[in-house]
């Protein structure tokens, strides 16, 4: 299948896009989680055959990683580029995510790429100005502030210099249809256009303020997929009943029984696969802290054994104490491995209990 087949429904942003790349313009996209904004950029760097990367600029996100830090190895230190000064100094296109939680020391960062002048200092290896290849290209996107953990109002000056920003929508009627069906094409004709009318009522909903919850293109194209295996209801019920809040679930339900029927009668394994489900989520958000904070302290722990076995640190110390953050670091990768079994082990119990269509 070729690149130009996998997007639906885009032609005017993706003309708008084009003309962006070929005058190197940096672009903001703005638009509800799954309508498709990652999506466009991949596509244009897969047609361009330019390396596409993609970083999300969360709250965790720190400077080092976006820029650069200094690191230790045995011959001593050495400079180690970020993801933005990597694809700076290679040319590849690179994807800003949720621009608009991103810490202020890294959006700082984005006022000198996005001036005229285009450059970065490297204030942490002597000042080092970096200067963008010439197909080097920036992308950015953000959700809609007021409505998603984290989100805020992006700072008036760097939006600013986005010479091009881009509102996406979702798709129309017709083209979320012809996006499922690519998708999911055996998903019968009749549960695809439920699944689009059923999106349509909730998304106006939405944007009425009479629920939290919007249903992405990507959502829909989930529920078709699991429908090939199991009843569209429960497919439904999985994919996005499931993911509403306490507020809105007696609200999403009942739209839901208008298209598709009320739930099944499987109680018990519902309210069991609920449980389930929850668990993996809660886990799933705290491995994504974990991840981050088990890397920062394995680095930590293993710049001090370097310090100490290169004898940059006074000579004095012990080798019990060597031998001690050697175990450290040995348990910290039992734990980190234990946590992601854990997650796994929710997930196959899932599976487990999960109906088969009949």
């Amino acid at each position: 299948m070729s690149v130009s087949q996998e997007i639906v429904g885009y032609k005017s942003t993706l003309k708008n896009l084009e003309y962006a790349v070929d005058k190197n313009i940096p672009v903001l996209l703005i638009g509800e989680t799954g309508v498709g904004k990652t999506s466009l950029i991949r596509h244009l760097s897969q047609k361009h055959e330019k390396t596409f990367r993609r970083i999300n600029l969360n709250g965790q996100t720190t400077i080092d990683e976006f820029v650069g830090k200094t690191l230790l190895n045995k011959e001593g230190t050495y400079w180690q580029d970020g993801v933005l000064t990597e694809a700076m100094r290679n040319g590849w296109w690179l994807l800003l995510d949720e621009i608009n939680a991103a810490l202020p020391e890294v959006l700082m960062v984005l006022h000198s790429l996005l001036d005229d002048d285009r450059f970065i200092v490297l204030s942490e290896k002597d000042g080092e100005v970096v200067l963008p290849h010439k197909d080097f290209r920036v992308f950015a996107t953000m959700n809609p502030s007021g409505r998603y953990a984290g989100a805020k109002d992006l700072n008036k000056a760097l939006f600013s210099r986005f010479a091009m920003v881009l509102s996406l929508d979702f798709p129309s009627s017709s083209q979320e249809l012809d996006i499922i069906k690519h998708y999911a094409p055996k998903c019968s004709k009749q549960n695809r256009e439920k699944l689009v009318k059923m999106a349509r009522q909730m998304r106006t909903s939405y944007k009425k303020g009479e629920m939290e919850m919007v249903v992405s293109t990507r959502d829909l194209i989930n529920c078709a997929k699991m429908s090939m295996d199991m009843p569209i209801r429960r497919a439904v019920d999985i994919a996005i009943i499931n993911r509403a809040s306490e507020e809105d679930v007696k609200s999403v339900e009942t739209l839901v029984s208008l298209y598709f029927g009320k739930g099944s009668t499987f109680k018990s394994k519902d309210k069991k696969m609920q449980e389930f489900l929850a668990t993996v989520t809660r886990l799933a958000e705290e491995a994504s802290v974990f991840s981050h904070n088990i890397t920062k302290e394995m680095i930590q722990v293993q710049q001090e054994v370097s310090l100490i076995k290169t004898g940059l640190v006074s000579t004095g110390i012990k080798s019990t104490t060597v031998n001690g953050l050697d175990s450290k670091i040995k348990s910290l990768a039992v734990y980190s491995d234990g946590f992601e079994k854990q997650v796994d082990k929710h997930k196959d119990n899932i599976y487990a209990i999960m109906p088969k269509k009949k």
